[in-house]
């Protein structure tokens, strides 16, 4: 059992013992699935938090190599190599993985749900382009 701190809706000191596990607490009473799926769960705004954010998403360095090498070849007219890094970096006070993430699919009514979603892959990529 424990007293949960805050204020009731009348501005007077929560003073309710809770029993925050599931089935009879030792006051006798029955929590049935328990205090968090009973109630707190129910209660929208306790989950309401600022998502902003500022995310380094996507960066290439590109780099073409000069034609004087590539006039040897005769084949090759062009070519470039590039490196590239998906979500680098993720600057925000959100207490989830990820702001972007949601545990729906994108066709979905139902946003801003964030529960049993994991974050974006950080990724990196090399690549060689080729002209001929």
């Amino acid at each position: 059992m424990m007293v949960l701190q805050g204020v009731m809706a009348n501005g007077q000191p929560h003073t309710k013992r809770f029993y925050i596990g599931q089935g009879k607490g030792s006051d006798g009473v029955d929590y049935g699935n328990g205090f968090y799926r009973n109630i707190h769960r129910a209660v929208s705004e306790n989950f309401i938090e600022d998502a902003s954010f500022v995310k380094l998403r996507n960066v290439t360095l590109s780099y073409a190599l000069p034609s004087n090498i590539l006039a040897r070849t005769k084949v090759i007219t062009g070519a470039s190599i590039a490196i590239t890094g998906n979500n680098l970096w993720l600057s925000t006070k959100y207490s989830g993985y990820d702001p972007e993430s949601s545990s729906f699919s994108s066709g979905s009514i139902s946003d801003g749900f964030a529960g049993f979603t994991y974050p974006a892959t950080r990724s990196y990529l090399v690549s060689l382009n080729l002209s001929f």
